[in-house]
Formats: structure tokens, sequence, C-alpha cells
């Protein structure tokens, strides 16, 4: 779970006015506040409302068996009475671990338990049955309900039940003497959960359509509130104010195998929401990939919430405490296992967490768990760096220790290429991490208790040193004959509108790497006669600016010439006519010189394509106009000193231009001859206009007066 899915409700310049150089120095990973804490693994420590890493509650394994799964939980005294999937086993769990079979149901699934003065119920299917077991362990069949489950058991006023069933979904009311009436049936399949208070009444949650009932006299039900979600799976009444659990995807992540690292894993998501007698609603608390299963009420008034996990690698079931009222959470404990299925209240304000999978029970107690660690996400630096001083921000009471540690690697998950955990250093000394140098980085806050004090953590910052890598020059171009570039002035933003729900201006103040190596550098375009305009992409993985030398040569020679030196923008505009004509590349030098001291300045080049540089249009010889008859016909050679002819037409008396054909058949040579037959003409005076153009677009023309008697 992390902050995004657990919500709390409530260019460069142009040289002129250009930035100043900036090198990259070190920079620092932050982690603090609720958010961040939640985004990374809190393995075994606790998270409180107030963005603090601290130490959990005393918890020690009560019960573990990998090969056991439950399907039901409750409380007997200070006994965990359990029943074991597949086989109906019904166990109770004393305080030293020792377990003792109270009850083996015939129809293997046991669905619900509920203890009571008159015995423990034990709820079965299919088909649906309740077994009482008194305190000496004897056991009765108490009742036969028409249905195939029976999903939950709430006592009710003088000797009742009340039974939730599944199909169909109703809600029984059921005798001293074990006789059942069906009071309510909605239009759903199953009812999931279901509670009663002595003033407020009966609420029921559904199983297929997340809506909440409610009967405040035990009679006529109506519908309270409907969720968004398929499914209500705890309810919980505290001072007169009714909590639910609305839930999607429960069922796929109860039945999902306790596996790690499995990829995504089933959709899941869910919301606490507070319910009012009017059928008002709030939503206190909600998550995009945890599934609450169980809640209840603490001595402290608190809302204490069982979640599952899925979408990520390694998730855990994990609790929270809601103060309801503040709408303040902390996340209380992290299991080992993947969903926390029944959460159990024990004397004296103890608390039990039941993992449906692998058979694991955890005893929550009072002060504080003596040692606890946070690992962080790896964090990805971007580029190889060193690591310098870590420095933790919080208290740390007599007798209490916080100590932080650092592992590297180059791969994005922790691995066996990995380095060892570097040496622990102490909050009070803010030490270095001397650690190797790596891409990826996770760091290690360990915290230890003096039994009823625990450290505290809101803060940890760890400086760090990226290596400086060269610039790149990705393309060098020469843009089309005419086109011109000129630099559009930097002007540093006065103000800017933000999105507040996006990351903070904090964060923001990072983002200029663009600027700096050219990403976003702005000119105007312009068409200008005889303009020759070299253009380049460069970047640099530091962000570092860069400075740019522009050199030629004539294609063929190995000799290159500075065309200019030290440009802070990525183009180049200069009068072809500076040229004689031929075929030229360009070279692109960038150095990250403005932003390095000397000696650790970097570079890189790259050369243009062949560029041809043409200023000079095509000649042709004179036009000779052979006339016999009313027939003409008229030959010229024409020919181009660098590159090839691409158009050549004609046009006879100031009419429309007519494509040209050379002699060869082919117009793709420097130099072409042409003959035009015009056939028979009228008499009179006639002009013929011959115009031809080549490849760097220069233009040439010729004509002829002729007469035809």
């Amino acid at each position: 779970m992390n902050l995004r899915t657990w919500l709390v409700c409530g260019a460069l310049g142009s040289g002129l006015l250009a930035p100043r150089a900036h090198a990259e120095g070190a920079r620092f990973y932050n982690l603090e506040g609720f958010g961040q804490f939640l985004d990374g693994n809190p393995e075994s420590t606790a998270i409180t409302e107030d963005g603090t890493i601290v130490l959990p509650p005393t918890v020690r394994e009560r019960y573990s068996d990998a090969a056991a799964a439950f399907s039901a939980a409750t409380a007997r005294g200070n006994d965990i009475v359990v029943a074991r999937v597949d086989d109906g086993e019904v166990f109770a769990i004393d305080r030293a671990g020792k377990t003792r079979t109270l009850f083996r149901a015939e129809e293997t699934l046991v669905t619900a338990l509920l203890d009571t003065d008159r015995g423990l119920f034990v709820a079965t299917g299919a088909p649906a049955k309740i077994y009482c077991v008194d305190s000496k362990g004897k056991v009765t069949t108490f009742h036969t309900a028409d249905a195939g489950h029976i999903w939950a058991l709430a006592d009710g006023p003088g000797d009742t039940l009340f039974a939730a069933t599944g199909e169909p979904g109703t809600v029984v009311r059921i005798d001293a003497k074990g006789n059942g009436t069906v009071i309510f049936e909605p239009e759903q399949k199953h009812l999931r959960s279901i509670v009663y208070d002595k003033t407020l009444g009966i609420f029921v949650g559904g199983g297929e359509r997340g809506t909440l009932y409610r009967s405040a006299d035990g009679k006529a039900f109506r519908a309270l509130y409907g969720s968004t979600h398929t499914e209500i799976t705890a309810i919980v009444v505290s001072k007169n104010s009714v909590y639910i659990a609305a839930v999607t995807g429960a069922d796929a992540l109860a039945t999902e195998p306790e596996e790690k690292g499995k990829g995504k894993g089933p959709e899941v998501s869910s919301q606490m929401i507070a319910v009012g007698m009017d059928g008002s609603a709030e939503i206190i608390a909600g998550s995009s990939d945890e599934g609450i299963f169980a809640m209840v009420v603490d001595d402290k008034d608190q809302v204490v919430v069982a979640t599952g996990a899925t979408g990520r690698d390694d998730p855990r079931g994990r609790l929270y405490a809601v103060e309801p009222k503040e709408r303040r959470i902390s996340m209380l404990y992290q299991s080992p296992s993947r969903r926390i299925t029944h959460l159990v209240p024990l004397p004296r304000g103890a608390m039990a967490a039941v993992a449906a999978g692998g058979g694991r029970i955890s005893h929550l107690s009072g002060g504080y768990a003596p040692k606890g660690e946070f690992f962080t996400l790896p964090f990805d630096a971007g580029i190889n760096a060193q690591f310098g001083n870590v420095r933790v921000f919080g208290s740390w009471p007599k007798g209490t220790a916080v100590t932080t540690a650092l592992r590297t690697g180059q791969t994005p998950e922790p691995d066996e290429s990995w380095s060892d955990w570097s040496q622990e250093v102490k909050a009070t000394e803010n030490g270095p991490l001397r650690a190797t140098n790596g891409r990826y980085f996770q760091l290690r806050v360990s915290l230890e208790s003096a039994g009823d004090q625990t450290p505290i953590v809101h803060r940890v910052r760890l400086a760090y040193q990226r290596q400086n890598l060269p610039p790149f020059v990705r393309e060098v171009v020469a843009l089309s004959k005419g086109l011109a570039l000129f630099a559009v002035p930097y002007e540093a933003p006065k103000s800017k509108t933000i999105s507040l729900g996006d990351k903070s201006s904090k964060d923001a103040e990072d983002d200029d790497d663009d600027k700096k190596n050219g990403k976003n550098a702005r000119a105007r375009q312009t068409e200008e006669t005889g303009a020759l305009t070299v253009r380049w992409l460069a970047e640099d993985p530091n962000g570092d600016e860069l400075r740019y030398d522009l050199s030629f040569r004539p294609l063929g020679r190995s000799e290159w010439t500075s065309m200019k030196a030290e440009l802070d923008d990525p183009f180049y505009t200069i009068n072809s006519s500076r040229l004689p004509d031929g075929h030229y590349q360009f070279r692109v030098r960038a150095t990250d010189a403005p932003s390095n001291a000397d000696g650790r300045e970097l570079d890189d080049t790259r050369n243009s394509p062949a560029v041809l540089v043409d200023n000079t249009a095509p000649s042709i010889d004179a036009l000779n106009v052979t006339v016999v008859g009313k027939r003409v016909t008229a030959r010229t050679v024409v020919a181009d000193l660098v590159g090839p002819l691409i158009t050549a037409e004609y046009s006879l008396d100031g009419r429309t231009l007519r494509p040209l054909v050379p002699d060869d058949g082919v117009l793709d040579g420097p130099g072409e001859s042409f003959t035009l037959r015009l056939g028979l003409l009228e008499t009179g005076e006639h002009i013929l206009t011959l115009h031809v153009v080549d490849e760097a677009d220069n233009h040439g023309a010729a004509e002829a007066h002729f007469t035809v008697r």
C-alpha cells in the first residue's frame, strides 16, 4: 500500500540572457511523511499518522503451521479459537501456544465462529448448520438453515442469534431453542457480514452488491447505504457510529495462493466508510491494492483494520489503526503473511491477528517490540553514484537506538550481485555510509526500544554524487537552403501555474535538466536568400549546460577547419556564399565544461552527412533553333559545376511550362543535352524559353526568338 492508493480523505538560452552554468552537485535522497514511509517496506516497524517510523506493539507468534489455513476465528477467554480449512477442525490455542481440539464438523468447511455465555457456536456449510459446543465440550446441532452457507453470526438480545446466509442471502433470527425465522431476504445471493447493537439495531452487508442494510426494530430492513464495491466484508459499531469495509476483489485475494513475487495479482480495492443513521456517508480511508477483511474497535476507540495485499512483489497483510473522527491513520503491524483475515480482541487490550494462509497467528500486546527494521524501496539514481553522509531526524530517548545501513547494485531489484549491507551508522553520528558505488541503492533503518519507549524517526536524508558522464550528440544535419534560425532569448519564468495535486514545487526544482542540456532549445525560423543552417541535437545525462564547437571540411579531406567556437545554441547559420561550391561535412563537438571543474569536463563529437554547397546556377548553351518549313527543332546543352539537374522545362510563346526530357531519357547528371521538336507552327514570330533547376535550387534560363514563314 502506498500514499497514492491509501488516501486519508479530507529552453536553452540565447547567450544574451542565458542561465548561469550549473554543475550537477550533490543530490539528496529524502524519505519523510506517512505516504513515503508506507511506500517502503516497514518490515517490523510501525508508521504513525503524523509520518514517523516507530517500533510496533509487542508481537509474538502464538501459533504457526505453514500447511494450515483458517476460515474462521474468535476468542474464548484468553484462548484463540480457529477453524481449519478443509477438515472442519475447530481448536483452541492457549497463551503458551498449546492446542486442543474442541470440535470436528462433518461439513469440513467452518464459515463462522461466535463465543457466547451459552457456548461456542460453529457455523458450517454446505449444507448450512450451526453447532453449539458448551463449556464441558458437549456438542449439539443447534440449527439447520435453509441455505447453502452461513457467512456470519451475531449475538442478539434475549439469547437469540442472528445469521447472515448465502444461497440464498437472508437474515435469520434464531431463538434459544434453535428455531430460525427468516426476517430479511433481499435480492442478493449472499449476505456477507452482520452486527447487532442494542441501541442502533441490526446491520447486515451484501455479498454481490456492497449495500449496507439496517433494521432498527429487528423487523423492517432498509438499505442504509450503497457503496460502489461488490461486498461489505466487515461492520463495526462504536459510540453510536457504524463503520463498514467495502471491498472489491476480496474473494479472489482470499483464494489466491500464499506466494510472493508472482506478478500483479487480482484487482483489489477497498474503502472504510462511516455511515450515518440517515444514510449519509463519509469515506475515511481507502486503498487500490489492499482489501479489508476484518475490523475491531480497540481500547482507545480506534478502528483497527486488517488487510490483505496485492500488486507488489512482496505483498503483506497489515494492521492499521484509524482514529475515525480525526481521520488519522497509523500502520501498526505488517505480517509476514499476505493477508490478515480475522482480528480477535483479547483481555487487557491485547489482540490476535489471524492470517488465513500459512497458519500464522500473531499476538499483539502493550509496550514496544525490542527491535524493528524499515527498508526503503530500491532507488534509481539514474547514473552510477557515490554516497556521502546519512542524516536521521527524530528523537531517541535514553536506552533506545537508531542506525542506518546501505547497500548498492546495478540492477533494479536487489539480488546476489548487490553489495553487502554497509557498516551501521548511528543516528547520533550522522556519518558517511561507506558503500560501493552503484546506480541503485536501498536504505535500512533499524530501531531498538527501551521496553516502554520507542525511538522516533520522521526523516532520513542521504547525500549522493552522481558520476559525470559525457554529453551525447545525437544528430547533425543541414536545413534546406534558404532557411535561417535565430535564437529566442532565454527568459527565466517569474511565475507559473502548478497543479497542487502533482508533486510539490520543492520537487519541481529538479526538473530543469531539459533546459540545461538543450532539449527545449527555442529558435525563430525565417527564409533568407543563400542561408545555410547546420542544426544538431545534443543532451547530457547529468543535465549539465553544454557548449559547442562547429568545424567543417570539404568532402574527402582529412583536416577540419574551425567555423565557430563556444556556441551556446544547437545551431549555426551562415550565408552559403562564404564557402566555395562543393560537398562538405560539418562536425559538432559538445562539451559540458561550463558545468564542471577544469580536468573533469567531458565531450562528444558527431559528423554530419555530406552537405552540398552550390551557389552557381546551371549554364545553358545558346539555343540552336532550326526552322524547316513550319517544323522547328531546338537543341542545347546544360551543365552544372557541382550537383545534378533536377528540373528542366520549356515554354513556347509564354504558355504553361512543360517538362523537357534530355536526350538520354533520364534527368540525373550535372550535364545534359536536349533536343526539342516543336512540330508544325503557325507563320510568324515565336519565343522559346528554357528553365532548369539544380539540386541546390539554383535556377538557369535561356531564350531564343525565331520566325516561321
